[in-house]
């Protein structure tokens, strides 16, 4: 899903009205089996999945108590933490205050400081992971 994509946020909701029984939070649409157990009604599987995972990535930074919040910022295009945390604080704070208009003035600020702390630790993770698997550690291990 494209930065400038659209987000078919009415499809979303009509993917979970549909599916009551759903944990949309941890539900692995990667998995053939678990995508045949979910109604999908008239979208695409591909992008059911595609939306799913937009609302999971959001979701997780969020958690789960906002889901109307991020229902929102989806609709403003905002689906991911890395997405925020690539945004200065005040092109992020304008483009999503419509997001957070039901909530405190700090709950905007706070939301984007934790899209930063979880880009960080991504970043951290996948240079260990690098580490882990270059050559010289390779030769280091004991077989």
């Amino acid at each position: 899903m494209g930065i400038e994509e659209n987000i078919n946020v009415a499809g979303l909701e009509s993917i979970i009205e549909s599916n009551p029984s759903v944990d949309w939070s941890t539900i692995d649409l990667g998995k053939k089996s678990t995508r045949e157990l979910v109604d999908f009604g008239e979208i695409d599987s591909n992008e059911a999945i595609k939306l799913v995972k937009a609302y999971q990535r959001i979701v997780r930074m969020l958690g789960e108590e906002d889901l109307e919040v991020a229902k929102s910022l989806l609709l403003v295009n905002v689906h991911s933490s890395i997405q925020v945390a690539a945004m200065s604080k005040d092109v992020f704070l304008e483009k999503c205050k419509s997001a957070f208009k039901n909530k405190d003035d700090g709950y905007a600020l706070k939301v984007f400081k934790k899209a930063k702390a979880i880009r960080s630790q991504i970043l951290l993770n996948y240079i260990n992971s690098i580490q882990k698997n270059e050559l010289h550690i390779k030769q280091l291990k004991v077989h």
